[in-house]
């Protein structure tokens, strides 16, 4: 972390199962193995990219959340050893998102996707519909 501080990252990517031919595993190891290489772990509300993530999907970067859609026992895991796993969600977002968050910051994506509520393991949602102010 930032702060010098270690931390045990596991990067979840959960998608529809009628994707898998799109093969988002290897969105999970590309991102991993960037993660490994620099030392650095994924804070929350971290947007990655540009980056070109799937063929056919216009989604081009990567936000780093809470793993919401799981039971809150899925935040984190402490081993026997007394080592904290810090679970971090990894889900798809459009330039507008990416945009969007980096301006506004990650409250304010967090609190536009609580209010419009798309579903996030869709790979070819629509984009959100965001205010430019």
């Amino acid at each position: 972390m930032k702060s010098g501080q270690t931390v045990h990252q596991e990067l979840v990517f959960v998608c529809h199962q009628r994707f898998h031919l799109w093969n988002p595993q290897i969105v999970l190891q590309s991102i991993g193995v960037h993660a490994i290489q620099s030392r650095h772990a994924l804070h929350r509300g971290q947007c990655v990219g540009p980056l070109r993530l799937f063929a056919q999907s216009e989604a081009n970067g990567l936000y780093s959340a809470i793993p919401v859609y799981f039971p809150d026992s899925f935040n984190s895991v402490h081993l026997e050893d007394s080592t904290a796993v810090v679970l971090t969600w990894l889900f798809p977002l459009y330039s507008p998102e990416l945009d969007w968050c980096r301006n506004k910051g990650w409250a304010s994506l967090e609190a536009e996707l609580e209010r419009q509520d798309p579903d996030l393991m869709d790979l070819q949602r629509p984009a959100l519909m965001l205010r430019q102010t």
